[in-house]
């Protein structure tokens, strides 16, 4: 088992303790809960120029989190110690970044194209900000790399049968960004549509703004903005892997479920065949659905638009010798 030295915190006497016994050859772990060492966490700079504090703090902080013997925890606290002296076992629970703090670069590009506003906390230091930030309200910290504040995934996600981002979509609407929001849907679902017509709405019943006074319009929005795409003419971005060459995956039904099925296999680049009993495409959305709740153009232009975009990453169209042979196995099917 390997030894080493636990400090906890992350404050400028917890970071030269570790530097002190990093530098006698002894390994280290630091424990810090904030997201970073930050310059102010536990000295008073309050009267010194921001140029001064960087020169004479942030030098130290870089060299401990930099140390070949120092190992950084940030975001982390111990939650038990158990064992003696000279044989302590230290159990801790780090919270996730969501950022990696390898490849970030602190350059803020990410927080000024982010939809998600945070609103500000008494006393926290922070203003109003995105939900993907610096670790401190300044950037006098170490690591810098940028850090995302969730807490948890909304309730109205949670109850969306598809696990469609919809806070994401939502947020992007109110910004007017209505291709963005509609390629964020059809990253969970194909036919936004479709489902902005008929769906049953679960996400509306456990949305938050209903304590407040009346749960969003979600449904009615996924509407709005598969709407304004045929009426602008303008496409959502959407991104498919390149084609893999893979044999074709059969996909038996042209319902919700098999044309997700080939969106999806688009997506990750695979080609596939759809296979189709009735005479027309989209299954119990074109035989169980009536047509005054779910109007035939909508839906034959929402089909049409994935199998167009399915075709240029590898939908195969069926020959007239598979058919033939399709139409032979249904008859012996039928004798037997």
């Amino acid at each position: 088992m390997t030894k080493g030295a636990l400090v906890i915190g992350g404050s400028v006497a917890g970071v030269q303790a570790a530097l002190d016994l990093a530098n006698s050859g002894i390994d280290v772990h630091l424990v810090e809960k904030g997201r970073s060492l930050e310059v102010e966490r536990g000295v008073d700079v309050s009267g010194l120029p921001d140029e001064a504090v960087r020169f004479l703090l942030t030098p130290k902080l870089l060299s401990a989190a930099s140390h070949p013997h120092v190992r950084l925890y940030t975001g982390t606290e111990v939650t038990a110690i158990h064992g003696e002296r000279g044989d302590f076992q230290i159990k801790m629970h780090q919270k996730p970044r969501y950022v990696d703090t390898q490849r970030c670069m602190a350059c803020n590009r990410c927080s000024e194209v982010c939809t998600v506003d945070i609103p500000g906390a008494a006393g926290s230091g922070w203003a109003a900000h995105k939900a993907i930030h610096p670790p401190a309200p300044h950037l006098r910290s170490v690591p810098s790399a940028y850090t995302i504040e969730k807490k948890g995934i909304a309730p109205c996600r949670l109850a969306c049968p598809g696990g469609i981002n919809i806070q994401g979509y939502l947020a992007l609407i109110s910004r007017g960004r209505f291709a963005e929001s509609l390629a964020l849907i059809r990253e969970a679902v194909p036919i936004p549509g479709v489902l902005g017509r008929v769906c049953t709405r679960p996400c509306e019943g456990v949305c938050n703004r209903a304590t407040v006074d009346e749960p969003v319009a979600i449904c009615s929005l996924k509407r709005f903005v598969a709407d304004e795409e045929t009426a602008s003419g303008e496409q959502s971005a959407l991104g498919f892997a390149p084609v893999t060459g893979k044999p074709h995956v059969a996909i038996i039904g042209s319902g919700p479920a098999g044309l997700t099925a080939a969106w999806e296999l688009a997506q990750l680049g695979h080609g596939s065949t759809i296979f189709e009993a009735l005479p027309v495409a989209g299954g119990m959305l074109a035989a169980g659905i009536p047509e005054f709740r779910l109007p035939r153009e909508g839906l034959k232009a929402e089909i049409d638009r994935i199998l167009d975009k399915i075709s240029e990453h590898g939908l195969k169209s069926l020959t007239p010798e598979e058919e033939r042979i399709l139409d032979e196995a249904s008859h012996r099917r039928d004798r037997d």
